[in-house]
C-alpha cells in the first residue's frame, strides 16, 4: 500500500506521559459545543489527555493559537488550510478533521450524515400539508450540496418540486455583506409561491430569513415555514418565532473524533481518505414550523 495515503506516526510516548491535543473548532457557534463534551467523554473514559483550545478569557489567560505553528502530540480541527495541512504532516502530528469541505484532503474524516439531514428536514416539512417547498443553501459547500440534494430528492419523490436558491456569501465583500445578504433574501422570499417551505442550509441563515420575514411583513409559519440544521441554541432561539432544526450530533462527532485520534496517536495507521459518518437522530421543532406555539418538541 502506498504510504502517501496513510497516517504512519512513529512517535511513542513513554509510559505516563500525557499527550497534548489541540481543538479548534469555531467559537460562534454554539453547536459546535457538545463536540467538546464528546471528547472529554472519551478521555474520561480511556486516557487522559492535556487539551488545548482557544477560549475568551477577556485576555486573562494566555492566548491559545493553534495554527501552522502549533506543535503537540495530536488536533481535531474543523477546518484547516492546506498549509497547515503540509505543516501539521511534516511535523508527524495527527490530525482528525471535522468538516466536510476537507474531506479527502489528507486526513481522517468525523462528520454528521448530511445526505439523512436533508431527507430529514425534507420528511418533517411533508408533514405540514404544504405544497411548495424551497431549498436554501451555499453551491461553494460540500455540506450544503449534500443536503440539498437529499432534500430536493425527497421532495421529488412525494410529488412535489422544489425550488433552489444559491447564495455565496465568500463571494460578497466583507464590509456591509449583511446588507448584500439582506437585498438577496428579501428578493428572493417575494419571488416564492406561498404558502412554502423552506430548508436553510445552517441556522445561522435560517434565523436570517426568519427575522427579514419578520420585517417585510412576511408570516411565519403560516406563509413561509423555516427549518434549519444544526439545532444551535443561539440562532434558533433569537428567532421569532423561534426557528426548527436538524439536530448536530455533536457529541457523538466528538467522541468519534477523540476514538479515532487516539488510535493514531499510538501509531496505528490510519487511511487518509478514512471517514467516519455519524447518523442523524433528532430534529428539535420549534414555531417556525407549526401554527400553533408549541413547546420544543424533540422528534426521533
Amino acid at each position: 500500500m502506498d504510504s502517501s495515503n496513510q497516517h504512519n506516526f512513529i512517535k511513542t510516548k513513554s509510559k505516563g506521559e500525557m499527550p497534548v491535543v489541540g481543538i479548534r473548532v469555531p467559537s460562534w457557534a454554539s453547536f459546535t459545543r457538545p463536540i467538546f463534551r464528546g471528547i472529554v467523554d472519551f478521555i474520561r473514559n480511556n486516557e487522559k489527555w492535556q487539551l488545548q483550545t482557544l477560549v475568551d478569557s477577556t485576555n486573562e489567560m494566555a492566548p491559545v493559537l493553534i495554527d501552522e505553528n502549533w506543535r503537540g502530540d495530536g488536533l481535531i480541527l474543523f477546518r484547516y488550510s492546506p498549509e497547515e495541512a503540509k505543516i501539521f504532516k511534516q511535523y508527524e502530528i495527527p490530525v482528525v478533521n471535522l468538516s466536510a469541505e476537507c474531506l479527502g484532503k489528507g486526513f481522517p474524516t468525523v462528520i454528521p450524515n448530511n445526505f439523512e439531514i436533508g431527507k430529514q428536514a425534507a420528511q418533517h416539512m411533508l408533514t405540514l400539508g404544504l405544497k411548495h417547498f424551497s431549498y436554501w443553501g451555499d453551491p461553494s459547500r460540500n455540506y450544503s450540496i449534500e443536503r440539498g440534494n437529499a432534500f430536493e430528492q425527497e421532495i421529488h419523490s412525494a410529488g412535489y418540486n422544489c425550488i433552489k436558491v444559491q447564495i455565496e456569501p465568500d463571494h460578497l465583500p466583507w464590509d456591509n455583506r449583511w446588507v448584500k445578504m439582506h437585498e438577496r433574501i428579501v428578493k428572493e422570499l417575494s419571488r416564492l409561491p406561498k404558502p412554502v417551505g423552506i430548508f436553510a442550509k445552517d441556522d445561522m441563515l435560517g434565523s436570517n430569513i426568519i427575522r427579514i420575514c419578520n420585517e417585510v411583513g412576511i408570516l411565519v409559519p403560516d406563509e413561509i415555514s423555516v427549518m434549519g440544521t444544526n439545532a444551535d441554541e443561539v440562532f434558533c432561539q433569537i428567532s421569532t418565532p423561534p426557528l426548527s432544526s436538524v439536530a448536530y450530533p455533536g457529541e457523538s462527532v466528538g467522541y468519534e473524533a477523540a476514538r479515532l485520534l487516539s488510535i493514531m496517536m499510538n501509531g496505528k495507521s490510519i487511511e487518509n481518505d478514512h471517514s467516519i459518518t455519524i447518523p442523524i437522530k433528532d430534529i428539535i421543532a420549534r414555531e417556525s414550523t407549526n401554527t400553533f406555539a408549541i413547546e420544543d418538541l424533540v422528534v426521533t
